[in-house]
């Protein structure tokens, strides 16, 4: 998903003009999990109502339209207008009056709770949401990888932006509106955070032809996903938007590492050797490993598994460029701080997932 997921256009365009008087609300309309499906649900209002007619929260300021410049300076992100979105307030809910408003107000609304579960957790500082972008429809003319944005979203480090396009095909509620997208890309924005300057992490940015580089990448697509299911407890929230076509996303479903995938992140390549290589299908396999050692934990396993991971995340930010990391040394690192219980369990998992590989595990001897 850091590449890219999505949004979606429900209703009319978003209106303009001025924001009308909207007092006395105290919840508001969003869509959100229900059961096993998403729907529409009643939260409660946590943010101006003002803020978010014009679609901003303390985490970001919405822009319809825009584009990102690729020049001697790098890359910069300008354009875009600020939405004004229609709303009432009915028996002191606010509700949004077209689709776009439903999918904008959903959007800051799990970006908020995200946020929110990431400082509560030290696991970001206020600072890295205070400046957060979000751009919608945006186009980017010459990055091949983001032309289409249709049913996708995701998250830019170099311009620390939520990007967020329509929806046409993926069948639930707009995946900019999902929770568990949300929570996802925002999680992207966490991982790049602790790359230090000059570390590995940071040199990884972009970079497909260096195995370390390609397990950091599937490793970031699997800690987003457990994360996100850390804040709304949900393994298979990715098929709430995308159904079959994400069945391999189901965390509950554990996945062995296949030996293509096992080598990719063993050996460097030749430039653009691996365009093709998607880090979504490692990140799911990983997940589910993590998901797994935390079922076997019991109770509090998901809690454990995520501060595992996150003490994981830290170390590899601090990594330096030219050191070796891959799918081994992930697993190692993830069972630093672990007792010896929790070793035990975890070891059992990468071991049987990764066989003949498993022998380079240095804390599971």
């Amino acid at each position: 998903m850091r590449a890219l997921l999505g949004a979606v256009l429900l209703g009319g365009a978003v209106a303009s003009g001025c924001v009308p008087p909207l007092d006395g609300a105290e919840r508001v309309l969003v869509y959100d999990y229900v059961d096993e499906d998403l729907g529409l649900v009643e939260a409660p209002l946590r943010i101006a109502t003002d803020d978010l007619v014009q679609g901003r929260s303390p985490q970001t300021q919405i822009l319809i339209g825009g584009e990102l410049r690729f020049g001697a300076n790098g890359i910069e992100a300008s354009g875009g207008r600020v939405p004004i979105l229609p709303a009432r307030v009915d028996d002191g809910l606010l509700v949004p009056d077209d689709g776009d408003a439903l999918s904008f107000f959903s959007f800051l609304v799990h970006l908020q709770t995200a946020s929110e579960w990431f400082l509560d957790r030290e696991m970001a500082d206020s600072r890295l949401f205070a400046d957060l972008g979000s751009r919608y429809e945006l186009f980017v003319p010459t990055a091949t990888e983001w032309r289409d944005q249709a049913d996708n979203a995701g998250y830019f480090p170099p311009t620390h932006d939520f990007l967020l396009g329509p929806n046409e095909r993926a069948p639930g509620a707009p995946i900019m509106a999902s929770p568990g997208v949300v929570g996802h890309e925002l999680g992207h924005a966490v991982q790049v955070a602790t790359g230090a300057s000059g570390s590995l992490r940071s040199g990884c940015l972009g970079d497909t032809n260096r195995a370390a580089c390609r397990t950091i990448n599937g490793m970031d697509e699997g800690l987003s996903d457990l994360w996100a299911a850390g804040i709304w407890p949900d393994p298979a929230f990715v098929l709430k938007n995308f159904g079959d076509r994400a069945a391999d996303r189901d965390m509950r479903d554990l996945k062995p590492l296949p030996e293509d995938l096992l080598n990719g992140t063993l050996s460097d390549t030749e430039d653009g050797a691996l365009d093709s290589w998607d880090p979504h299908t490692p990140g799911a396999i990983w997940a589910s490993w993590w998901w797994a050692i935390g079922e076997e934990l019991g109770d509090d396993g998901l809690d454990r598994v995520i501060a595992l991971s996150w003490s994981m995340t830290r170390a590899i930010g601090a990594l330096d460029p030219d050191d070796a990391f891959g799918v081994v040394e992930m697993c190692d690192l993830f069972l630093a701080d672990a007792t010896a219980a929790e070793r035990a369990i975890a070891c059992a998992v990468f071991v049987e997932q990764l066989g003949d590989a498993a022998e380079g595990l240095t804390r599971c001897e």
